[in-house]
């Protein structure tokens, strides 16, 4: 099981990041992909509501500007103390701190590159 996040464009026609083709449907600007047993971690980093569950946030995080201050803020407590987080990692080896720390940064990242872009975490 695991976390989904993707961000996407409007519905207007736009060029492809990748190729350069115009589409007359935008694609998904950014995905990524990371493993639910990092949830806990993520929670005690202040990551937890803004990945997993954006859309429950008060007020709900929908657009990538609303989220990158809550991933600056999480970013900066992972990394405050990694030895604490990397005590977090999970037992069956599947998640490490570091996983959940390049997840996030790549999440900031593209936040910043695609700011307007609505996002959607799926469970």
């Amino acid at each position: 099981m695991s976390l989904d996040i993707i961000l996407y464009g409007s519905p207007e026609p736009v060029e492809c990041y990748h190729c350069g083709v115009t589409s007359p449907k935008a694609p998904d600007l950014f995905s990524i992909n990371i493993t639910h047993n990092l949830g806990g971690m993520a929670d005690a980093a202040g990551l937890y509501a803004v990945m997993w569950r954006p859309d429950e946030m008060t007020p709900p995080v929908k657009i990538a500007r609303e989220a990158i201050p809550f991933l600056q803020a999480g970013l900066t407590k992972l990394r405050s103390n990694p030895d604490e987080y990397r005590e977090m990692n999970p037992k069956n080896g599947h998640g490490s701190y570091e996983n959940l720390e390049e997840t996030a940064l790549q999440y900031l990242k593209a936040c910043w590159d695609y700011p307007d872009a609505e996002i959607s975490a799926s469970r």
